[in-house]
């Protein structure tokens, strides 16, 4: 693909530069005894040599659609993923020490070379390191996902689990069988969801919730109103609307636009550019953006975006986010606030060129929570680097202050961290998160969209003049999202913490994405 073939020329270009010059070697006889050699790092042990444009595509098995695919070996893929790694990934000196014969497969060995360290929170430095194969990641960027049309809301993702539905797609399996946000899931396929947390269960729950082909139904059970009842689910392909509930209130503070955002993907270009039009029309005084769900996507949307929203006078001249790289990697242009459409790919494209609407505000709202991630935090980053006013209602946000260029060889596509995002003010450490202005637990009594909601009740308060402390004694102190009571469901025996981790959503839900040239 482009992007790869300019990463990879661009990693190829410092191989050539650090391999020029020379040394001479005196001549003696008899050299003077010197100790031995340090030890050969095994990092990259076993895995063909070479650069990572020499390997591009040398691959084991021939994969249909494969561009420039040649005859190669498991080495040589491997040895592709080695060099890649050296070349680009952001930590690379910090990858361990392995040896590639150890790992069966080229993915096994992939996901082995990051860095292991932890932050100062105990969470992995790298969360977000992954493959999909091709054809899926050419699907999932258009919008198009194998899925039930479920978002969930994981609390703290441990045992004892308070998983709730928090948004169901149009027109997805899960919408047929009736769900409805604010369901509990109890149990998969007959077993314990709530308590069971030992390895071999975890790995089933995954299997269950997120199925690689659509034909393996899965039994759920599900508690709502006080009773638990079943459905039987497959996963189908959902092309979920990226931009929902588009809205104009009438609040004390003017014409406020509230719209529900979810994904910086290709058909969000023409979503968004179609709102915000409505919004400039109406003369809108207040925006409240719903981005508690939205796991990233590509960093150009959220340029276009955070222009929409400031207009041309605060944003011209400035930059969206620059990038720092491992420096060896190039880390090209810097993104700016882009206010034309680039023509994504799509089944309704934004023309190329389409000049976008501006709503020139001082201040914007967000609705966030754990779920708001990588793109959508570039967002929020990218707009207080050029002085707008961005207040967050909800809960912290997950702490993805980087990005990368998707990599296909042989048929898989390889995302690993390349860059971290800067604003115009030069600052991006926020890999632990934004914290919330307004800290509101999530609301699943109401839907999305409805003034009612307690994350966009609070949005519209504040904007209306009240303080975070006034809102939350509105509220009389009580969580909007309060677990079930006690003995309220079936009794449970008590179990352990998570042995491995049950997968809300699959990783290109937390994901910024450069453009394919840069």
């Amino acid at each position: 693909m482009k992007s790869t073939t300019s990463l990879l020329s661009c990693a190829a270009m410092a191989v050539m530069l650090t391999a020029c010059g020379g040394s001479s070697t005196p001549a003696v006889v008899v050299p003077d005894p010197v100790p031995p050699p340090d030890p050969v790092p095994v990092v990259y042990a076993d895995a063909a040599p070479g650069s990572s444009l020499d390997l591009w595509n040398r691959c084991e098995v021939m994969h249909p659609g494969g561009v420039q695919n040649q005859p190669g070996t498991q080495a040589d893929e491997k040895g592709f993923i080695r060099a890649i790694t050296q070349e680009t990934y952001l930590w690379n000196s910090e990858v361990p020490a392995i040896k590639a014969t150890d790992y069966p497969t080229v993915v096994a060995y992939f996901n082995a070379l990051k860095t292991p360290k932890l932050l100062a929170n105990g969470r992995p430095k790298d969360r977000f390191h992954y493959s999909y194969p091709r054809e899926v990641w050419e699907a999932l960027s258009s919008g198009v996902e194998l899925s039930y049309g479920i978002s969930w809301n994981a609390g703290a993702n441990q045992v004892p689990r308070q998983w709730r539905i928090a948004m169901v797609d149009a027109g997805s399996p899960a919408e047929r069988a009736g769900l409805r946000r604010g369901d509990q899931l109890i149990m998969i396929d007959n077993e314990d969801f709530i308590y069971r947390g030992d390895s071999d269960a975890v790995a089933r729950f995954n299997a269950a919730l997120a199925p690689t082909k659509a034909d393996q139904p899965h039994r759920f059970t599900w508690w709502r109103d006080g009773r638990a009842f079943d459905t039987a689910l497959t996963v189908g392909s959902v092309n979920a609307l990226s931009v929902q509930a588009v809205q104009l209130l009438d609040t004390p503070s003017g014409k406020t636009g509230y719209l529900n955002f979810t994904s910086h993907n290709a058909p969000a270009e023409r979503q968004l550019y179609e709102a915000m039009m409505g919004f400039s029309n109406a003369g809108v005084k207040e925006l409240v953006l719903d981005m508690r769900y939205n796991g990233g996507g590509q960093i150009s949307i959220a340029s276009q975006l955070a222009y929409m929203i400031a207009g041309p006078a605060a944003s011209s001249g400035k930059v969206f986010m620059r990038y720092a790289t491992n420096g060896r990697l190039n880390p090209g242009r810097p993104t700016s606030f882009l206010d034309f459409g680039i023509g994504f790919a799509s089944t309704q494209p934004l023309p190329f060129g389409t000049k976008l609407p501006h709503l020139d505000l001082k201040r914007v709202t967000l609705l966030t929570g754990p779920g708001t991630c990588s793109a959508s935090e570039a967002l929020i980053n990218g707009l207080r680097g050029i002085d707008i006013e961005v207040r967050l209602v909800g809960g912290q946000t997950c702490g993805k202050p980087y990005a990368f260029v998707p990599m296909t060889n042989c048929g898989t596509t390889y995302f690993m961290v390349q860059y971290q995002g800067t604003n115009n003010k030069g600052w991006g450490d926020f890999d632990e998160g934004f914290a919330p202005d307004c800290r509101v637990d999530d609301d699943m009594g109401h839907a999305l969209g409805d003034p009612a909601e307690s994350l966009l009740a609070t949005a519209l308060r504040l904007n209306a003049g009240a303080s975070c402390a006034a809102v939350a004694a509105r509220q009389g102190g009580r969580s909007a999202a309060a677990p079930l009571a006690a003995g309220s469901t079936p009794d449970r025996t008590s179990g352990d913490s998570d042995a491995a981790t049950v997968q809300v959503r699959s990783p290109l839900k937390e994901i910024s994405i450069l453009p394919e040239r840069r």
